[in-house]
């Protein structure tokens, strides 16, 4: 008999010990994400409070001991819920610039003037007609999406040619009288000026764009001002992407855009 008792005493011991492991498991797993997202918003606060000190250089990134973080300046995206209002030219110019053929650019320039709602996030475009994964993968290092606020900027000092090429194309025809030849040397002589004394973007003697001061022929000064109401001259958002790693190896992810006028989060997702 007490042999027995004890057998059914070593299995209920042995189920409640599993029960309770479960729920430590769960515990500490809860316990992690709870450190994580503190972690993560730490970072999103050191990164906001840098932008505070120096909002002309919002390109930067560093670790912590708790979070590693990475802010670049969202302005030099085209924001999908502005783009609009450029029309179906600039899109379809992107699309084309990106190597995707005119017909497709087309299609899926029209599904993206059919749509109403806003975009939540630039994955939200494998929605529209015409937009394979292949096709999206172009597109993604060169939209953004966040809440509209305001008409269409780009900020022209870090814009990448692809998109100065769709901006430039966009304004081409009867607006300006300028042709594709005259946009593809506005573009040039942009990113020439904007570089600087050595040629080379992104190092210390790059100069802020100023399009009066550039050497634009007649067409290029048409398209230039078109397009400088567009000019953002400062980041007008910038997207902050934080990480956090507990030792167990839970990683907690962040990423907002904070407008820089006021320091304001438009945007927060944490995963």
């Amino acid at each position: 008999m007490t042999f027995w008792a004890l057998i059914i005493l070593s299995v209920l011991a042995f189920g409640i010990s599993r029960r309770v492991n479960a729920r430590l498991s769960l515990v500490r797993y809860q316990a992690a994400r709870v450190r994580g997202r503190y972690a993560v918003f730490a970072g999103l606060f050191f990164v906001m409070d840098r932008l505070r000190r120096d909002m002309e250089h919002p390109r930067f990134s560093g670790t912590d001991p708790l979070f590693e973080y990475d802010a670049v300046d969202e302005t030099a995206r085209v924001n999908l819920n502005t783009a609009a209002d450029k029309g179906l030219v600039f899109l379809k110019g992107l699309l084309m610039a990106l190597g995707v053929d005119e017909w497709t650019a087309e299609e899926i320039s029209l599904s993206f003037m059919d749509k109403k709602d806003e975009f939540l996030c630039p994955e939200d475009l494998l929605s529209l007609e015409g937009v394979t994964p292949e096709i999206f993968e172009r597109l993604r290092p060169y939209v953004t999406a966040y809440p509209s606020r305001g008409r269409f900027q780009v900020n022209l000092n870090t814009a990448t040619e692809p998109v100065l090429s769709a901006l430039a194309g966009s304004v081409t025809g009867g607006m300006t009288h300028a042709n594709r030849i005259d946009a593809e040397g506005f573009v040039r002589k942009l990113t020439a000026y904007r570089a600087g004394g050595d040629g080379q973007e992104g190092t210390e003697d790059d100069v802020p764009v100023v399009l009066k001061e550039i050497a634009f022929s007649s067409p290029e000064r048409a398209i230039a001002a078109a397009l400088a109401p567009m000019h953002s001259a400062r980041p007008l958002y910038v997207r902050a992407h934080v990480e956090a790693k507990d030792a167990s190896g839970i990683r907690t992810v962040l990423d907002a855009v904070i407008g820089t006028r006021a320091l304001e989060i438009v945007f927060l997702n944490i995963e």
